[in-house]
């Protein structure tokens, strides 16, 4: 699709960002405790570029901090 728009095939900007998701209940796997929001929750962030294309995408509890978690979904 990028070469189709007359674009680099990779793309030099990308955003990241993190949405909390409330956990069901009864199930703990993978789910912490999102202090800012008060709720046990995950957390999933999504890295986009410029044209929207999902570049990465990472679900983890909501208790690891967002530098933390978004390093890891950051492009290399």
């Amino acid at each position: 699709m990028r070469i189709a728009q007359d674009r680099h095939p990779q793309p030099s900007e990308a955003v990241i960002d993190s949405q909390s998701v409330k956990s069901a209940a009864m199930v703990h796997e993978a789910a912490g405790y999102d202090a800012g929001k008060m709720m046990t929750a995950r957390k999933r962030f999504i890295t986009v570029e410029t044209l929207g294309f999902v570049l990465r995408v990472l679900v983890t509890a909501a208790m690891y901090p967002n530098g933390t978690a978004a390093s890891r979904c950051s492009p290399e």
